[in-house]
């Protein structure tokens, strides 16, 4: 078997770390269908991947949880999808990462610079709506808006980190698209939208958001 590949201009000497997570620590009313997933800022050896390097515990009942371990695409994200359902009301979970030095490297053999885990607690159903803007600083055919102003859309629930990463978001004036800046904020539930410029006076402009979805991956209607 022949493989081809294309080196970098680096060597790879630092270890790895969690670069995010898709949910909040200690976050609440996390719904009954929900996988969490661990983002990291490099490539991670998928040899490492096991139930010693990253599981599941259910801190309430104080017993491990059976997963079944996913590494993306892109191999910087590890998703744990729980081989039976979540346990409803308010029950708490703790996801473990390296913990201890226990078995996740990068590309390079360098080990998780984390020992770290982190937590949610559970809602009382699984999530079976997509999520809704309930307000936003910017409506249809609104007139004379700042030239600086950022955009505010408000949903009813959390929406998801890699979704809004993968999001397609146009700020055009119909000959020119402008660069957006995209962000979370208000425990998730905000999205801020901000011009890498001021805009042009006295112009019309139009704004599309594709591509957002909710802690299991329903699409939000935007």
């Amino acid at each position: 078997q022949e493989i081809n590949f294309v080196t970098g201009n680096t060597v790879d000497v630092r270890s790895s770390g969690i670069r995010d997570k898709n949910f909040l620590d200690n976050e609440k009313n996390i719904p009954l269908n929900f996988i969490p997933k661990v983002y990291f800022s490099e490539r991670i050896d998928e040899v490492g991947i096991n139930s010693s390097s990253m599981y599941l515990q259910n801190i309430t009942e104080n017993r491990k949880v059976s997963t079944t371990l996913t590494l993306s695409e892109d191999r910087k994200a590890i998703s744990l999808t729980p081989d039976e359902p979540l346990k409803a009301g308010n029950y708490r979970y703790r996801v473990y990462v390296n913990y201890c030095n226990t078995g996740l490297v990068d590309y390079s053999g360098n080990n998780l610079a984390s020992c770290t885990y982190g937590e949610f607690y559970t809602a009382d159903d699984a999530d079976v709506a997509a999520p809704v803007i309930v307000s936003s600083n910017v409506n249809e055919g609104m007139i004379d808006l700042a030239v600086n102003t950022p955009f505010k859309f408000n949903f009813d629930e959390p929406l998801d980190v890699s979704c809004l990463a993968n999001a397609t978001i146009t700020l055009s004036d119909g000959v020119n698209t402008y660069e957006v800046d995209a962000s979370l904020t208000n425990s998730r539930r905000t999205l801020l939208l901000k011009s890498s410029e001021n805009l042009a006076a006295s112009t019309d402009y139009s704004l599309v958001v594709e591509g957002l979805c909710d802690y299991v991956g329903l699409a939000a209607d935007t």
